[in-house]
């Protein structure tokens, strides 16, 4: 079950990435718009490795907290608006914790759960919404699991490593907290082998140094993308 969840996720992702959704117009009366930025991101990258056969794989997770990766994608997404844009950004103050117990939608079947603008979340996000006075809110939400992940396939002693990580940006309307657009960043690589042996259960702080380097030197340079898809920045 877990292996076709994992392999159905991409086609899911895929599916959603910004296909159904058309960018805001940007206009020079937008200067009183008001938009905050949240990010429901957890502390932990995900560890699958896929061995000869099916009793050689694994599942877990390591805690990368100190990357202070939900701050990261905010920090980084409000320096482009506020370069790019004429919009007005407001600072809000959160309980992250409590916002990720209400997004958590527990799928039984697996292939769905995950972290979504659901009924119960979008009450808490109509409180931020008022508070602040917002006209928007961006939401940053993982797009695969815990959003990061560290992938290892094995064969016979010979195979391939790779990292990636999918978050989604989407903007939600202060009428009717709606999603009115959203795309996704995203960054795939491949890596070397030697960064997790089968039986690995923890990294060593090197290997977790270079991953947290590339995560965030590739958000810095990739935010700009899903905002210009969603019409929120200026080429």
């Amino acid at each position: 079950m877990k292996i076709l969840k994992y392999l159905l996720l991409p086609i899911i992702v895929i599916s959603f990435a910004g296909c159904l959704y058309k960018p805001l117009n940007i206009n020079e009366n937008n200067k009183n718009t008001r938009v905050g930025i949240v990010s429901i991101v957890d502390g932990k990258m995900d560890l699958e490795f896929i061995g000869t056969t099916m009793f050689q794989n694994k599942f877990n997770t390591q805690n990368i907290e100190n990357w202070d990766i939900p701050n990261f994608l905010i920090q980084s997404t409000k320096k482009e608006l506020i370069e790019k844009s004429e919009l007005t950004i407001i600072d809000i103050n959160y309980d992250i914790n409590q916002l990720k117990k209400k997004a958590y939608t527990n799928d039984k079947l697996g292939y769905f759960s995950g972290y979504y603008p659901n009924e119960d979340l979008k009450k808490d996000l109509k409180i931020l919404i008022n508070n602040n006075k917002l006209d928007y809110l961006i939401v940053i939400f993982p797009s695969i699991s815990n959003g990061i992940e560290l992938y290892k396939r094995d064969f016979l002693g010979n195979g391939f490593s790779i990292f990636k990580f999918y978050y989604s940006l989407k903007l939600i309307d202060k009428k009717d907290l709606d999603v009115k657009t959203q795309y996704f960043i995203e960054h795939k690589e491949n890596i070397s082998n030697s960064y997790w042996k089968e039986d690995q259960e923890e990294f060593n702080k090197e290997i977790l140094g270079v991953l947290e380097s590339t995560t965030k030197n590739n958000i810095k340079k990739k935010i700009h993308i899903p905002l210009e898809k969603m019409g929120l920045i200026i080429k």
